[in-house]
């Protein structure tokens, strides 16, 4: 998973989380500052990030065999605090 932060400032406790899809298994993580797993979500702590930072995460997981469609649909949200907290 690739992240950016395209603003012109600064930003403080970023942070990657990726709610595992459905039917599938954690396996392992890797990047960041640290990354775990917490059912169902694997976050990846960032820390702070100067304008124009940007990286990549990544996620191991398995499908389960009796997994019902071709497609698997995985979306992950990128959060942080601007400068000051607020």
């Amino acid at each position: 998973l690739r992240w950016s932060n395209d603003s012109a400032v600064a930003l403080t406790a970023a942070t990657v989380t990726d709610p595992l899809p459905a039917d599938t298994t954690y396996v392992s993580c890797a990047g960041g500052l640290s990354c775990g797993f917490s059912a169902p979500n694997v976050v990846w702590q960032l820390g702070d990030l100067a304008a124009g930072a940007n990286g990549e995460v990544s996620l191991r997981l398995t499908v389960d065999t009796d997994y019902a469609t071709p497609d698997l649909v995985n979306t992950a949200s990128f959060s942080a605090q601007p400068p000051g907290g607020g």
